[in-house]
């Protein structure tokens, strides 16, 4: 695990988006001092350049300024290797991006969900799920809410569901209690270098878990529960009916949303959640 910044710690955060106003909020409440960066002038960035003087973070706009401190954090949308964090890394600084920075924080379990297809669907479901086994259940990451504002009131008896792109996971350093993998086809190219490297970031995500949840036929090699509408997975489905771990589930034709995407979104949710849901709960949440 990499080292987090503490108490007069210097940090420069990239990127004034979401999760950057969030990593610095909570950076700054922590007593670290802040340096922010953003690609955009200062002009475009609206209140933004007030509220940084409020918190007394120096701000850098229009790209400019070099990182400063020993920790640096990168927005989703900057590649791992900018020159700019690769500088930084060369003179011993401290690279990652927010999630990772959260979840060495969060004392609750991490349920993390990932894939090209499906992760927004199946992270919601999952969050359903847990909250109906009577989880308190915290929701974000690339789905577009910041969990860093809640990590102090955060437990190990909550639970939270984590959405991750391939854009976090390349470079994350972070353990995981349940990693989910929904689907796997070739998409970001445009900011990937090639379709290895999209694939080794979506795979980051279950070697970094303990326990993991794959679709069927994706990354075979790895010891996981597996979900598919065929076959012999653990969570499938047979004759129009869904199935866990062998055991019946509900009748296909129950379930509210239409899709057979949304049937191997459930199963997927369900197998991540199995430890503590209940078929009754599952149907009624189908239902």
């Amino acid at each position: 695990m990499k080292p987090m910044p503490k108490k007069n710690d210097v940090a420069s955060v990239f990127g004034l988006g979401r999760s950057g106003r969030a990593l610095i909020t909570h950076l700054v409440r922590g007593g670290v001092r802040v340096y922010a960066f953003d690609d955009r002038e200062k002009e475009a960035l609206g209140d933004l350049p007030l509220w940084l003087s409020s918190l007394g973070v120096p701000l850098f706009a229009g790209g400019r300024g070099e990182a400063r401190g020993d920790f640096v954090f990168r927005t989703p949308a900057m590649r791992p290797d900018h020159p700019c964090l690769l500088r930084a890394a060369l003179r011993g600084a401290t690279v990652m991006g927010e999630a990772e920075y959260f979840a060495s924080l969060c004392k609750a379990p991490i349920y993390a969900v990932t894939g090209s297809d499906g992760k927004t669907t199946t992270a919601t479901m999952l969050a359903r799920l847990l909250t109906a086994a009577g989880k308190r259940v915290y929701l974000g990451g690339n789905i577009g809410r910041s969990l860093l504002p809640f990590v102090d009131e955060m437990t190990e008896r909550d639970a939270c569901v984590l959405e991750l792109s391939s854009f976090q996971l390349m470079d994350m350093d972070a353990r995981f209690d349940t990693g989910v993998v929904t689907s796997f086809s070739p998409n970001h190219l445009d900011w990937h270098k090639s379709l290895k490297e999209y694939e080794e970031a979506k795979r980051r995500l279950p070697l970094l878990s303990e326990r993991r949840v794959i679709k069927q036929g994706l990354f075979a090699d790895m010891d996981a529960y597996r979900f598919s509408l065929e076959g012999d997975a653990d969570f499938t489905q047979r004759n129009g009916i869904l199935y866990g771990m062998g055991i019946p589930l509900l009748h296909a034709c129950e379930m509210r949303l239409l899709g057979k995407h949304n049937l191997l979104n459930l199963l997927a949710a369900t197998a991540a959640a199995s430890p503590f849901v209940t078929p009754s709960a599952v149907r009624r949440f189908a239902r």
